[in-house]
């Protein structure tokens, strides 16, 4: 009878062993989804903030220029960032970008935006490139296009040319973005073509892969 007994604790205790080893199992993939989910919001959530934030510029320029301000007029001379000063303009600040008197928008730290960049090295609102099948897009002057540039991480990277449609290759060999407009536009790359990102050839918008894997994203301000 005792030997009975024993065998059936025996019993029980195999059984709350795996039940608790089931359990275990159970709740560390619920965690792991939880995480994996956690991750693909906030993604979308930065991806958001960013192409918000773009389009916002986007606008700006194009009412500064409906009010009778040229590219050349246009500033985004700003309190928080130094070296965009538009010396061919210097006190209009009804065609500053960046200026109660202008469009009124307020220059945006990186943080801000969970945009993981490095301020004057692989962001800004930069001349020098144009996009293949935006504007004239040629690598001299009266092609170049007015471009916004914030470095994004890898998922983010991904999400933007899901949401844009791009395909393909959108790799470039260009290292440096750091040409910030100051009221003059001066001849560059061609992206979208040659190589160069061929992907987002008729894009606005969209995520460039930089040498090293660092993601760029880009927006037309001002196609020319």
């Amino acid at each position: 009878m005792k030997t009975y007994q024993s065998g059936n604790i025996l019993f029980f205790i195999l059984i709350a062993v795996v039940l608790l080893a089931g359990l275990t199992m159970v709740l560390s993939r619920s965690s792991t989804s939880v995480n994996q989910t956690g991750s693909v919001e906030h993604t979308i959530i930065d991806v958001s903030a960013i192409k918000r934030y773009a389009a916002g510029l986007a606008a700006a320029v194009q009412a500064l220029q409906s009010r009778g301000c040229s590219e050349n007029d246009i500033s985004f001379e700003n309190p928080i960032v130094a070296g965009y000063e538009n010396t061919g303009n210097p006190s209009n600040e009804s065609c500053f970008v960046f200026s109660e008197e202008g469009a009124g928008l307020v220059w945006r730290e990186p943080s801000e935006t969970d945009i993981a960049i490095t301020p004057g090295t692989n962001s800004g609102i930069v001349t020098g490139f144009a996009v293949s099948g935006i504007g004239a897009a040629d690598a001299g002057n009266a092609g170049v296009d007015l471009l916004y540039l914030a470095g994004v991480t890898e998922a983010q990277c991904t999400k933007i040319n899901a949401d844009a449609g791009i395909g393909g290759s959108v790799s470039t060999s260009i290292a440096t973005w750091t040409t910030p407009f100051l009221g003059s536009f001066t001849a560059g790359t061609v992206l979208g073509t040659g190589g160069e990102a061929d992907g987002i050839a008729g894009h606005e918008s969209g995520c460039i892969t930089m040498t090293g894997s660092t993601g760029v994203f880009y927006q037309v301000l001002l196609a020319r």
